[in-house]
């Protein structure tokens, strides 16, 4: 057995494989959540900690990573958490924030909408802004990461008017405009930098 303290909350412990077989750990077939398993697993973590002189905390919590390597060895990765750092049985949540919903502006010429977009990419704005082209008016569907949306939003408003914002609105200009171009930051405003 290798055992090595990697830092103050993480312990190491690679078993050979004849250790393993010997203990009752064959990864595949072991039932993790039984008596056996969790007592041989702990008799290993005291005896590393014992070996090793890694602080055993009474009432704190510890969590066992385990893998098999391909010539059969186990690897154990032990991680401990004091009590005092731990959240008292609240668990932290964390969510997703959605994807950025679309902000569709209008332009009434040629001339603005090449303006915006020069100066998009000027401003070095990188989202994929969509331009369409609906009744004889211009339409500019752009997602911008939550940092640039502000100067996005200031330099469109610049140029054009707010048509609409959301997947709704977005569907709407997809199915009844003219898609002219998928990338129209760097496609046209590259183009168009003054």
């Amino acid at each position: 057995m290798k055992i090595k303290a990697l830092d103050a909350t993480h312990l190491l412990v690679i078993l050979a494989a004849q250790e393993k077989q010997a203990l009752g750990l064959a990864l595949g077939g072991t039932n993790w959540g039984s008596l056996h398993c969790r007592l041989t697993i702990a008799r290993i973590f005291a005896a590393a900690c014992s070996g090793t002189g890694f602080p055993l905390r009474k009432g704190g919590q510890i969590a066992v990573r385990a893998m098999e390597t391909i010539d059969g060895q186990c690897v154990l990765v032990f991680s401990t958490i004091s009590p005092s750092v731990q959240h008292h049985g609240k668990r932290r949540i964390y969510t997703v924030k959605p994807p950025v919903s679309p902000t569709i502006y209008r332009f009434e010429s040629a001339g603005h909408v090449m303006d915006a977009l020069g100066h998009l990419a000027c401003s070095g704005i990188e989202c994929p802004g969509r331009l369409f082209l609906q009744n004889q008016q211009y339409l500019l569907a752009l997602s911008p990461r939550l940092g640039q949306r502000c100067r996005a939003d200031g330099i469109l408003k610049e140029y054009g008017k707010l048509w609409g914002k959301g997947r709704t609105a977005e569907a709407m200009v997809e199915e009844h405009g003219k898609l002219l171009s998928t990338d129209a930051v760097v496609q046209i405003g590259q183009r168009c930098k003054t």
